[in-house]
């Protein structure tokens, strides 16, 4: 889990900073 949460705060991440209710579904996403 951990690095994939580090690419994707390093990634996209960035683009959902003023959205997080889209970022938190995204990570629930990729560890479905």
């Amino acid at each position: 889990l951990l690095p994939t949460r580090e690419q994707y705060l390093k990634g996209p991440g960035m683009i959902f900073r003023g959205n997080p209710k889209k970022y938190v579904t995204r990570l629930m996403m990729l560890y479905e």
